[in-house]
């Protein structure tokens, strides 16, 4: 899970998306991925 949070915010150029990556990372897996689909 975290691997794919790094691969989310090096892609990010938004320094305030890649905090709610972060705090998305609170989340679990599966709850992250029905957030991105």
């Amino acid at each position: 899970s975290k691997e794919l949070i790094m691969k989310i915010e090096e892609s990010s150029d938004d320094k305030i998306d890649a905090l709610t990556i972060k705090i998305i990372d609170a989340r679990s897996e599966e709850e992250l991925i029905e957030i991105l689909s």
